[in-house]
């Protein structure tokens, strides 16, 4: 029997309008912008390759609906890795609160407009924070909204805070220690996948840069007009098709080696 893929249940904060940060919702000017870099990436390869318009902008559009997944996918990965950052910000300033002898619901006041302060009202942990007050404000407990927001952040280390804050809330522990200490290692986990990425980055560039060396090296040979390199050729059609599909391999795997996760 053919199994039906289960539709995805989107997460819902407990009060307010919290965000799924596992999804994205595409606006249209997200589909154009994807679809369009998807579109003339994809005819100006094909052009250079088989130099037939009509061939080249048949692909563009088809591989331009296939772009608007992947800068969806895209987009997801660029929100969690800014909500990380401000989550870092936010850390400093909670651990400065605790620090401060506040409270917990004070701390995560003073954290709240600290952040309003640092990243605008806007931001997705001030808007996150924003939740947090208005639950505890209707006499949510801390624990579970903290816990909400590590659900849906689908970031792991909000998660392992949210776990560890609500084992030491729940026995009484010295919530100062605890705070800090948590700050400081997760803090340190953020700064060593930042210098990585920073590392990865620049085998990235070295990455794409060899990927488009064969289309700079068959486009110099298109400028020279010898019938010998052309793409009417049959037997030059069918080394380029052959170059493009390992172009194409080359290319995924290399997305999925530089790809690192901490």
């Amino acid at each position: 029997m053919k199994k039906h893929k289960k539709k995805y249940e989107i997460k819902k904060s407990i009060i307010g309008n919290g965000i799924d940060y596992y999804t994205y919702e595409m606006k249209a000017i997200d589909c154009v912008i994807g679809y369009t870099a998807g579109f003339f990436l994809s005819f100006i390869a094909v052009q250079i390759f088989f130099e037939r318009t009509v061939f080249s902008l048949i692909c563009g559009l088809g591989i331009g609906f296939a772009a608007i997944k992947l800068y969806k996918k895209y987009l997801i990965i660029s929100r969690r890795k800014k909500l990380l950052l401000q989550f870092k910000d936010f850390l400093e300033s909670l651990s400065a609160s605790y620090s401060a002898g506040k409270n917990t619901q004070n701390a995560f006041k003073d954290a709240y407009k600290d952040m309003k302060e640092l990243h605008t009202d806007k931001s997705y942990i001030s808007k996150e924070l924003e939740i947090i007050e208005l639950g505890m404000e209707n006499g949510f407990n801390i624990e579970e909204l903290l816990n909400n927001f590590a659900y849906r952040s689908a970031v792991d280390d909000i998660k392992s805070f949210a776990d560890i804050f609500e084992s030491g809330n729940r026995i009484g522990a010295n919530m100062k220690t605890i705070i800090c200490q948590t700050k400081d290692i997760i803090n340190d986990k953020i700064d060593i996948e930042m210098e990585i990425n920073s590392s990865v980055a620049e085998k990235k560039a070295e990455f794409y840069i060899m990927l488009a060396m064969p289309f700079i090296i068959i486009l110099a040979l298109n400028t020279l007009g010898d019938s010998t390199f052309s793409a009417v050729v049959p037997v030059n059609t069918i080394i380029r098709i052959f170059v493009l599909i390992v172009i194409s391999i080359a290319f995924l795997i290399g997305k999925r080696i530089t790809d690192i996760s901490v």
